[in-house]
C-alpha cells in the first residue's frame, strides 16, 4: 500500500470536497492529483465517481437541511439525469475532447459573463416550480446532462448549478439541487464502473471519506456566507475552470 499517494489523495480531496460542495468544479483538484499518481485515465473517472457519490451527498444534506432546495424538483430531475449518467459511463463516445474541452469553454465564458453584469441574478432565494408545459424540453435535457455527466462530467456540476440560477433559483439553492442531481447520477455510474472492475477501492475510499469531510464544512460555510459569497466564488473558480479548459484544448 502507498501511503504517501493515499495521504496526497486526502489532502487534495479535502479541499476539492471544500470547493466542489460550493461552486461545483472539485474535479479541477481530484482528477489531476490521480493522473499525477500514475492511476489511468479511465481508473481516474471511476474512482473520482465513486467518491462523488459521498461528496456530492454530504454538501447536498446540509442544503437540504437548510430547506435550500425543493426535494420533489430534484427527484425529478435526479432520476432523469441517473438514467442518463448510466448509460453515459457504459458508453464509449467517439467524441474529440478538445473540440469538447473548447465547446464547454464557450459556454462557460457565456454564462460567466451573464452572472457578472446581471447584478442581482442567484441572490435571492425563491420557490422553483416545474411546470408541466416546460417538462417536454427540460426531461430531455435532464436525460443528456446524465449521459453527458457519466460519460465525460467536465464541469457537470456547475453547469447544472448555472441551469437553475437562471430558472431564478438562488446560487445556494441551485447547488444544493445540482448537488443531490449529481449524487445520483455518480451512484448510477459507479455501479456501471463496478461492474467492469474499474474502481480502484484502495484510493476511492480514502477519496470518498476526504470529499465528503470536506463538502460538509464547505456547504456550511456556503449557507452560512450567503449568496454574494457564494456567486463571488463562482465567479472565480469558473474562470480558472475556464483557463484550464482552454489551456488544455489547444
Amino acid at each position: 500500500m502507498d501511503y504517501r499517494a493515499i495521504l496526497i489523495i486526502v489532502l487534495a480531496n479535502l479541499l476539492a470536497g471544500f470547493i466542489g460542495a460550493q461552486v461545483g468544479g472539485g474535479g479541477l483538484i481530484s482528477v489531476p492529483t490521480l493522473l499525477f499518481l500514475g492511476i489511468p485515465a479511465s481508473n481516474t473517472i471511476a474512482i473520482s465517481k465513486f467518491a462523488d457519490i459521498f461528496l456530492n451527498l454530504s454538501g447536498a444534506f446540509q442544503y437540504f437541511k437548510k430547506k435550500e432546495f425543493p426535494l420533489k424538483t430534484a427527484l425529478l430531475f435526479g432520476i432523469i439525469c441517473t438514467v442518463g449518467g448510466g448509460i453515459g459511463a457504459a458508453l464509449t463516445l467517439n467524441i474529440n475532447e478538445a473540440t469538447l474541452k473548447q465547446t464547454i469553454s464557450v459556454l462557460l465564458i457565456f454564462l460567466l459573463l451573464i452572472t457578472i453584469f446581471k447584478k442581482n441574478i442567484g441572490l435571492l432565494d425563491q420557490a422553483y416550480h416545474v411546470r408541466k408545459k416546460h417538462l417536454f424540453y427540460l426531461l430531455p435535457i435532464a436525460f443528456l446532462l446524465g449521459i453527458y455527466s457519466g460519460a465525460i462530467g467536465i464541469a457537470t456540476c456547475t453547469l447544472l448549478a448555472f441551469y437553475f440560477v437562471f430558472q431564478g433559483q438562488s446560487f445556494s439553492q441551485g447547488m444544493g439541487l445540482a448537488l443531490f442531481i449529481c449524487f445520483l447520477v455518480a451512484i448510477s455510474s459507479s455501479i456501471v464502473f463496478f461492474y467492469y472492475g474499474s474502481i480502484w477501492f484502495i484510493y476511492a475510499i480514502p477519496q470518498a471519506i476526504a470529499s465528503a469531510i470536506g463538502a460538509y464544512f464547505g456547504s456550511k460555510l456556503a449557507i452560512k456566507k450567503g449568496n454574494v459569497w457564494v456567486k463571488s466564488l463562482f465567479i472565480a473558480i469558473v474562470t480558472i475552470f475556464i483557463i484550464k479548459l482552454l489551456l488544455e484544448s489547444f
